[in-house]
């Protein structure tokens, strides 16, 4: 009867953890719940397992089963395409072109981590193009400007609220912008940087709140963000990269009406997760930190790292810049406008302008 118990209530928590999100609710604990896609799924088939090992005594386990087979599939629906069989969304780079190419170091440092000479190592084992750091404080920037003479290009937000973030580039600026678009305290950084080549690429970075007892309990500051930004890229067809800790997992509604509206590409789709935190817990872990960019970009290489003393992995991106867009406008229907205008409806007006980044 022990084992009976706990199974149905197992079950029980799956099933409501699964039927949770389909809502529209951007309260952090519903929200919150599209997370969990991996870990649930995982979950509903341990659920199924011990199901039909009872069966024979129990038969009516069979219900319980068929409601965890139910969860196994929609949380599959929902990450099935990160895995290796799913094809590819972004094709690999035929040859490399150094000139046309631009790789990318991001790293959530986390904020309190006092390792900084991790991150400097880093920097100079993989010799990124373009250094992007989060949660960087001053003490954070001290350490980066030892290397401003390979990186002589900057974009600086020292913050001691775990929003701090910082761009160093070893490729010229043609514009920088540091912006506050939903919340003061709360920067995102735009910039268009020139290849070797001389071909222009617009850069932004974001971290947005994330939706939790302790920072917002809403997600909708958050959801607000990245779909104005979206918008704004859409604007434009030029060589677009979208980077940063965006605080939501590459599968939730809010990341994929992001890639419906801006038009943008997930080299991770057909590869696998890349799950960036939490560093330190191998089972609970998602893809938090992100590389979004226009299908202008082929792939060269896409890794995660370890960043000791953090808890987010580091995302290592070198993409081969093709020219040539493939974006098809024609999609992006109007019903989207509706779950667009929800996200962005507790934002004030005056605060949701972000640059227009020219080449």
């Amino acid at each position: 009867m022990i084992i009976l118990t706990i199974l149905v209530l197992s079950s029980a928590v799956v099933a409501l953890f699964t039927v949770l999100p389909i809502s529209n609710s951007g309260v952090w604990w519903v929200r919150g719940a599209e997370f969990l896609r991996l870990q649930l799924l995982c979950w509903a088939i341990a659920n199924i397992f011990f199901s039909l090992w009872l069966l024979d005594s129990m038969p009516f386990l069979a219900v319980l089963a068929l409601v965890n087979l139910g969860c196994v599939f929609y949380h599959g629906f929902w990450v099935y395409a990160y895995l290796p069989i799913f094809p590819v969304e972004v094709p690999r780079a035929s040859r490399k072109i150094p000139e046309s190419s631009i790789c990318i170091l991001s790293s959530n440092v986390l904020m309190t981590n006092t390792n900084t000479q991790s991150l400097i190592d880093l920097i100079k084992s993989t010799n990124p193009d373009v250094v992007i750091t989060l949660e960087s404080d001053a003490r954070w920037q001290k350490a980066l400007d030892t290397l401003s003479v390979q990186y002589p290009y900057a974009i600086k937000s020292p913050l001691d609220n775990f929003y701090g973030m910082h761009v160093y580039s070893r490729l010229p600026f043609k514009e920088k912008y540091l912006e506050y678009l939903v919340k003061e305290g709360i920067p995102s950084a735009h910039c268009v940087i020139t290849l070797e080549s001389g071909e222009d690429i617009n850069l932004r970075v974001l971290h947005p709140m994330p939706p939790s007892p302790t920072e917002s309990y809403s997600s909708s500051k958050r959801d607000a963000e990245l779909i104005i930004v979206g918008q704004k890229v859409a604007e434009h067809d030029v060589p677009t990269i979208v980077a940063g800790d965006l605080n939501d997992v590459a599968w939730s509604k809010t990341s994929r009406l992001f890639q419906h509206v801006s038009g943008l590409k997930d080299p991770r789709i057909g590869r696998g997760f890349f799950n960036t935190f939490h560093a330190a817990y191998p089972f609970l872990r998602w893809p938090l930190d992100h590389m979004f960019h226009s299908s202008h970009f082929s792939l060269i290489s896409l890794k995660r790292l370890r960043l000791k003393g953090s808890d987010h992995f580091s995302l290592l991106t070198h993409l081969q810049l093709e020219g040539v867009s493939t974006i098809d406008k024609s999609n992006r229907e109007q019903s989207d406008k509706a779950l667009e205008s929800q996200r962005m409806g507790e934002v004030d007006a005056s605060v949701t302008e972000v640059p227009t980044l020219n080449r």
